[in-house]
């Protein structure tokens, strides 16, 4: 199903996932209510705006940023938060992450064990367009490869909001919102898969732009 622009697998309804994390909510908390619609407790951070409009009960606003080490009193850790918050046991987590370019340092500051705490990652991934051959690709391969080992990529959607990289017949988002599972979870269920995307679940992200076409053929 999809949840705002970003697709999960089902079942997310208690106790499989408590809490949501949502980093990076802006002033759109449209993917934070359909979970608490559900019963779920969100936890929203965002240091660049005030309270959310229209907060629904189970949303707990924090103006904190994430980071991938902490940079000052406006920015927490992701370890940090998940200690502070009493979540350091649990096992059954959901993590957001639209936070603008500082997801790679998230990611590549979180250990395995607590990348292994959450159920499900979504992310949006920015920047990838500009990595390709440049400076940044060695970083932005070992992030995707370090989150390879723990979870499973099961669904990519091309933000069009983006002009994308064209490498001949070859398609690169320098935006791209990504599915995880955690390999756990699903060992031994996901085998290998051919799909053109976008799929009928996806929406543009810029209704005045075309979606970015995609293909994959993978390994589970």
């Amino acid at each position: 199903p999809i949840v705002g622009v970003y697709v999960l697998l089902e079942p997310v309804t208690p106790p499989i996932i408590t809490p949501a994390y949502s980093f990076g909510v802006g002033l759109d908390i449209s993917w934070d209510a359909a979970f608490a619609a559900r019963g779920i407790d969100v936890w929203l951070y965002d240091h660049t705006v005030s309270t959310p409009p229209g907060l629904p009960p189970r949303c707990r606003f924090v103006r904190k940023g994430i980071a991938g080490t902490s940079a000052g009193p406006d920015e927490r850790t992701l370890a940090e938060l998940v200690r502070e918050n009493g979540h350091a046991g649990s096992r059954d987590l959901l993590l957001k992450l639209e936070v603008e370019g500082a997801e790679w340092g998230v990611l590549e500051s979180a250990s395995e064990p607590l990348l292994c705490q959450f159920q499900q990652i979504v992310v949006e991934f920015h920047g990838l367009a500009d990595g390709v051959g440049g400076d940044r690709h060695e970083k932005i391969i070992a992030v995707l490869d370090k989150l390879a080992r723990t979870h499973q990529c099961v669904h990519v959607h091309g933000n069009c909001d983006q002009p994308p990289l064209w490498l001949g017949d070859l398609v690169v988002p320098d935006v791209a919102e990504e599915t995880y599972v955690r390999r756990s979870d699903v060992e031994g269920r996901i085998g290998s898969v051919v799909r053109s995307l976008p799929m009928e679940l996806d929406a543009p992200n810029n209704p005045g732009w075309p979606e970015i076409p995609l293909r994959f053929a993978a390994e589970g």
